[in-house]
């Protein structure tokens, strides 16, 4: 786009849109299908923080972030749960990285202003990112927020089927044609609410088949909190050693084994591809169930992943997971 100054025709203001163009749908029999190609999403969360500097970082770091996803043998992101640098979206543009752009929210819900301003969170997440061709669909419920009478304590009053039904609605009037996703936690009725994509919780998949028969689910989060909660056996830093970080390593093969065996699922993401501080429980600090501590150097599950996208090329690689040292007991 440009501006001319009418006096003198110069150019006066100039900015470059990049855009790209692809086909993206879901099929219950094909699964996820990219420009009419059916592809599993191997997917990894991702917290934008770096050590130090926190959201502060370079465009280059950004693109770095990706990279290493990609070379790890991820072809997708889920941006949790927020729209993140622009930076990072155009490096998943130019690497070949998938996303899905969640609406800002957790654990809450509230009625009134709270939800113009989550409705009005909604546009102006596609408005800003919809040229990105990285973008598969787009993550419009409020992450974790259900609806049930177990729940309502935690202030999630409002998070009703009616209005993540409005959430749904409202992508779809910004972008028609676009696919939306979300959580299936404490809707009562979710063929109603709509979503294209329906998560179910954690590594489950009952919501799925009991509910939602005609449509394939996306596991959001997996690999993690399942083996322990916030004390999950799947954060392993790597200073734990060897006999740690295998058993992250096979916490996350087990899940993945029990998602792709279900024959309802389209895709997965494991929690977490990167090492990042968490605020929310301040007993353990940092979650550390990354592939990748948080300086970006890799554990033994990286390799895992990286072994599956090279399965799928028919290139398969051995990795010894081990550091020669004396035997553990």
């Amino acid at each position: 786009m440009r501006s001319v100054a009418e006096s003198c025709g110069t150019v006066c203001d100039e900015t470059e849109v990049s855009i790209g163009i692809r086909a993206a749908a879901v099929d219950r029999k094909k699964g996820f299908v990219l420009n009419g190609e059916p592809i599993w999403i191997q997917g990894a969360n991702r917290h934008q923080q770096f050590p130090y500097i926190g959201n502060a970082a370079s465009d280059n770091a950004q693109f770095r972030d990706a990279l290493k996803l990609k070379e790890a043998g991820f072809n997708f992101v889920r941006l949790a749960h927020y729209p993140q640098s622009p930076a990072f979206l155009d490096a998943c543009d130019r690497v070949g990285l998938l996303v899905v752009e969640p609406v800002p929210g957790w654990q809450f819900c509230n009625e009134g202003q709270f939800k113009e301003v989550a409705l009005q969170n909604i546009r102006d997440m596609i408005r800003r990112d919809r040229n990105h061709p990285c973008v598969a669909f787009w993550e419009v419920s409020l992450n974790e927020t259900g609806d049930t009478a177990e729940t309502n304590w935690l202030n999630w009053r409002g998070a009703t089927d009616e209005f993540f039904r409005e959430c749904h609605l409202t992508a779809k009037a910004e972008h028609p044609g676009c696919l939306t996703s979300g959580d299936t936690l404490g809707r009562k009725n979710p063929q109603y609410v709509g979503f294209d994509i329906p998560h179910p919780i954690c590594d489950g998949f009952d919501i799925t088949k009991e509910f939602m028969p005609d449509k394939l689910f996306f596991t959001r989060e997996y690999g993690d909190f399942d083996f322990g909660g916030n004390y999950s056996t799947t954060r392993q830093v790597r200073g734990n050693g060897e006999k740690a970080m295998r058993l992250s390593a096979w916490n996350f093969q087990h899940s993945l084994n029990k998602i792709r065996a279900s024959g309802d699922s389209m895709g997965a993401a494991i929690w977490v591809g990167v090492d990042y501080n968490r605020g929310y429980y301040p007993c353990v600090p940092l979650c550390t169930s990354g592939v990748f501590d948080t300086f970006r150097l890799p554990k033994y599950s990286r390799e895992f992943f990286a072994s599956q996208i090279s399965l799928q090329k028919g290139n398969p690689v051995i990795f010894i997971a081990s550091y020669w040292s004396e035997r553990e007991i």
